[in-house]
């Protein structure tokens, strides 16, 4: 991991994350890695795409120090690589990188983070994931191409459907890190209290409403007496 770099914070910075984002960073480094290594020589085109890109790096900020407490320390704002970078900075390199990204101060984050790689092949597409998978997908013939696609969303914005148009180019490996604090949030432990939008949502996210049977009717675990 580069050293730390504190710097001022400004509006597209994307703070988030905690000793298990680093790990997470790391095993997918080590995956692209072993992607790119072992596919090379068998595929012309090798593609990244990551569909919830932010701005190419994460922002952990470090709150000041009193200095009656302790020693004083200022806040600091610390910059660590995103997933868009350690894409970028895999060898053997992808032919071609694909940032999606919804929201604008993150998209023009990413386009000052294309200006660092002359020559690359990279595309930053503003919109919603979903919409933009699809068009990626249908855009291309698959003939000859092999990707990583990244899905890493704040809560349940990937729908079943999507994951279905992947898995028929039969050309795309999927990490996905699926959101179980947001599916959680959205199933009550009542069923009276699941209105309409919950359930359409979480069934838009597994594909099913089978799920309701599943959550809601399974066998309980008799409770303990002490």
């Amino acid at each position: 991991m580069p050293a730390a770099q504190y710097v001022r914070s400004d509006l597209s910075d994307h703070e988030f994350g905690n000793v298990s984002t680093d790990l997470k960073l790391s095993l997918v480094e080590a995956y692209l890695k072993a992607f790119t290594t072992a596919l090379r020589p068998q595929f012309p085109e090798l593609w990244y795409i990551d569909a919830f890109a932010g701005t190419g790096e994460r922002v952990i900020k470090q709150t000041a120090v009193p200095a009656d407490l302790m020693p004083g320390q200022a806040e600091k704002i610390e910059r660590r690589r995103g997933s868009a970078q350690i894409a970028l900075d895999i060898r053997p390199a992808f032919d071609r990188i694909v940032f999606m990204e919804k929201k604008k101060s993150y998209c023009s984050a990413l386009e000052r983070l294309k200006e660092q790689y002359p020559g690359r092949n990279i595309d930053i597409v503003r919109g919603d994931a979903n919409a933009a998978i699809e068009a990626e997908i249908q855009a291309m013939k698959w003939v000859g191409k092999r990707a990583v696609m990244f899905l890493d969303p704040y809560g349940m914005a990937v729908n079943w459907t999507t994951l279905e148009r992947i898995r028929k180019t039969e050309a795309i490996d999927v990490w996905y890190l699926v959101s179980l604090a947001g599916l959680f949030r959205q199933a009550t432990r009542d069923p009276e209290k699941l209105d309409d939008s919950k359930r359409v949502a979480i069934t838009r996210m597994l594909g099913t409403d089978e799920w309701i049977e599943a959550w809601y009717n399974r066998p309980r675990r008799p409770s303990r007496r002490v």
